[in-house]
């Protein structure tokens, strides 16, 4: 598992261990790998946010060396069946061919917009972008507000386990 503590010092995300699993096997390895992503559902209660599943790539998304675009009609059904199993839309996730990660401004952009354009209770949504790496470095893991102007809220790590 993975924790992140929030800005509040009473919370946390957390990632499953089958989440991290989901993301080591889509690590672009190799120069012929394709960027990979989807979405990340969780079960929130008052003291955490543990984010249970990563779903992609899917069939149906646009994937190349460097570039990575979802199938959103598919998406949007994801989010209806994993709430009606108890689940919450959390952020989404995607690979980057580099060892350590950073999210482009495209990829800052459209969390953002899409913290923007959907309704929900979250202070934010978290962005988790894998590198090729060993975990947790090649990882990063933020949270966007949506509000226009503001900066992505960088986390870090404070346990890791496999």
């Amino acid at each position: 598992m993975l924790h992140y503590p929030l800005d509040n010092g009473t919370s946390s995300l957390v990632f499953s261990d089958e989440v991290l699993a989901h993301f080591k096997r889509h690590q672009q390895i190799r120069h012929k790998d394709l960027e990979a992503g989807g979405q990340l559902f969780a079960r929130i209660t008052r003291f955490e946010i543990y984010v249970e599943l990563a779903t992609g790539p899917r069939p149906q998304d646009k994937r190349t060396r460097t570039s990575y675009e979802p199938d959103r009609p598919t998406e949007r059904r994801e989010i209806e069946a994993m709430f009606q199993t108890g689940l919450h839309f959390v952020g989404d996730w995607h690979t980057h061919p580099e060892p350590i990660a950073r999210p482009s401004t495209l990829d800052e952009w459209t969390i953002g917009d899409c913290t923007r354009k959907s309704v929900h209770q979250l202070n934010g949504f978290v962005l988790a972008v894998v590198g090729h790496g060993p975990f947790p470095t090649s990882l990063h893991i933020s949270i966007h507000s949506g509000k226009k102007g503001a900066l992505t809220k960088r986390l870090s790590p404070v346990a890791y386990s496999t």
